[in-house]
Parts: C-alpha cells; sequence; structure tokens
C-alpha cells in the first residue's frame, strides 16, 4: 500500500496558539518522549522559505502565471525581471506587500524568498501555469522548496501536520469489565477491566488530494506534466496504514502573549483509520468539503507496561 507522502503535501505545518492540531509520522520514526520529538520547542536554526522557480525549454514569448493559496498573478511575461515578478506576487492577497522578495536574472531562474509575515514558517508550494509559453522546445516553468521555511512550532522533519480541523478535536477512552458477585450479597463484589479502547476524531477541512488519498486509504497519486492533472486512485485495500499520531494543545499565555501558553501533546504510539462512513460533502454555501474522520489507537504489544501502550500525555509545566 502506498505510504502517505508528505515530500509532496502542502500543509502549512506550524502549530496554531490556542487551537489543537493533528500531526502524523510514519511507524518507522521512533515514538515520543518529549514534544521536541515532536515540534520545535526553540527558534535555534529558524528559516525563511526559499522557493526558485525555473524556465526550460528556451520559450520565445508569451507568459506564466504563479499561484499561491488559490490565489493567481495576472499574466508575467516569460522573460521578466526579479523585481516585476515580485511585484506580482505581493499584489496576491495571500501574499500582501513585503511578503516575499524575489532575485535573479530576467527570465529566470527566480529565487523566491518569503518573509515578514509569511517568514520563519514552512508555507505551500507557489503552483506554476506555464500554458502561455510560446516557441521554444516544450518550454515548462517547475518550482521546487530548495530551503524549507522552519520556525517555532513547527513539526519535526518526521512529522506531517494534518492542517486545519473543523469543530474541534475529540479524544475518547472507554473500557468494559466484567463483575463479580455472590447470593449472599446484594451488590457486586469486584470488578475487572476487560478491554480498553481509545479513539481521536475530528473533521479534517483540508481536503485536497494527498489529503483524501491518506485518509481514505488511497493508492499512489500520479501526476500528467503536460496536462497538469494529478490522479489519486481509489480502491479496497486489503490493511490499514498504521501511523504515530500526536493531538497538540497550546493553553492561553498567562501574561498576555509575551510568555507562549505551555503545550501538551497526546501521542499515540500506533493509530489506523475506524471502519466508518467517512464522507464529503460539497456545498452550496457554508463549511466546504470538511471530512468528519476517526482514527482507532492500536495496543503496542511491544511495551511491556500495560498502563503505556496506547502511548502516554506530555505536558509543558
Amino acid at each position: 500500500m502506498p505510504e502517505f507522502n508528505k515530500t509532496n503535501i502542502d500543509f502549512k505545518r506550524n502549530f496554531i496558539r490556542g487551537a489543537a492540531r493533528l500531526v502524523v509520522a510514519d511507524m518507522t520514526t521512533p515514538f515520543a518522549i518529549r514534544l521536541s520529538d515532536v515540534i520545535r520547542t526553540t527558534t535555534a536554526g529558524n528559516a525563511n522559505e526559499v522557493q526558485t522557480a525555473t524556465i526550460t525549454g528556451t520559450p520565445a514569448g508569451g507568459s506564466f502565471k504563479l499561484s499561491f493559496k488559490g490565489y493567481t498573478t495576472g499574466n508575467i511575461a516569460y522573460n521578466a525581471a526579479a523585481n516585476t515578478v515580485q511585484a506580482a506576487l505581493e499584489a496576491l492577497s495571500s501574499i500582501g506587500t513585503t511578503g516575499v522578495t524575489v532575485t535573479g536574472s530576467a527570465g529566470g531562474p527566480y529565487a523566491i524568498t518569503f518573509q515578514n509575515q509569511l517568514g520563519q514558517q514552512a508555507v505551500p508550494l507557489i503552483v506554476p501555469d506555464s500554458t502561455g509559453f510560446t516557441g521554444g522546445t516544450s518550454p515548462l516553468l517547475t518550482v521546487a522548496r530548495t530551503t524549507p521555511g522552519v520556525g517555532l512550532y513547527d513539526a519535526q522533519a518526521a512529522y506531517t501536520d494534518l492542517g486545519a480541523t473543523k469543530g474541534g478535536i475529540t479524544i475518547a477512552r472507554n473500557n468494559s469489565e466484567e463483575t463479580f458477585s455472590v447470593d449472599q450479597i446484594q451488590a457486586d463484589i469486584m470488578s475487572m477491566p476487560t478491554a480498553w479502547e481509545m479513539s481521536v476524531s475530528a473533521s479534517v477541512a483540508q481536503a485536497d488530494i494527498d489529503m483524501l488519498g491518506y485518509l481514505w486509504e488511497g493508492g499512489a497519486i500520479s501526476l500528467d506534466i503536460t496536462t497538469g492533472e494529478r490522479t489519486l486512485p481509489l480502491g479496497t485495500p486489503t490493511s490499514y496504514r498504521q501511523k504515530r499520531l500526536v493531538v497538540l494543545f497550546q493553553r492561553q499565555s498567562v501574561d498576555g502573549g509575551t510568555t507562549p501558553g505551555a503545550i501538551r501533546a497526546y501521542a499515540f504510539r500506533i493509530t489506523q483509520k475506524t471502519p466508518q462512513e467517512s464522507s464529503i460533502v460539497h456545498n452550496r454555501e457554508g463549511d466546504q468539503a470538511t471530512i468528519p474522520f476517526t482514527w482507532k489507537a492500536i495496543a503496542d504489544q511491544t511495551v511491556q507496561d500495560p498502563y503505556a501502550r496506547f502511548g502516554s500525555i506530555i505536558d509543558q509545566v
């Protein structure tokens, strides 16, 4: 079964203060024993993201467009100067003035550095449209992430943030038990747990094709570079993907924001989807494409301590 490939995903990985977040990692990732195993807890090594736009095929004319978070520039000349590309990007509502700097020769490659309001954080990859090029030999514009953005509370490299949720995140714990009684006493004299279960439920609000592939146990996503179309196969897999899952929650600052609020992590050793309906609804208005989903916690039989087989809670003090 194809793995959830976070390198192809444009989820914003920054931890949002005051709201719970979901992050996942492959089972090859060691189980988190401290908060810094999951997210960055210091500002050391922070970096602004740099993406490089490169034109190949030597177009002789025409134009290209760039999109970021659903907003698209107007036509940009195939041989535009770097400051022209920067102005086009800064005109987008999703970037804004001073949000990026662009350097490079006319016609590229263009080094696009995110800064200020978009600095020191992971950002989605700019989406290029080079269908307006003319001449040359199969001219194409590509964008690659050359320096990943890194900031405080970003997920560590092994973890991927599942993006925004709608309606909160619910962690449930329940158990069944067996009771013992004798005729001479009109009450149970003992009860013992026979099974424990835990689950995490949320409605995921970022319903792009990568997220659907993960939540719905999809196959490997293919890309047609001639049309820009990506295809996700859906079928009948015979097993579930298993992941490390961590729910993060940051409490409000106690001094009005000078000191960040303490963070709590609910770390689960093994999780997988539950056999329930998970629907995506495209509404005419209101909420759009939120996906209800529940992860089931699986007991890790390799853990000797029965009190620790599901996972643990890590709390900053």
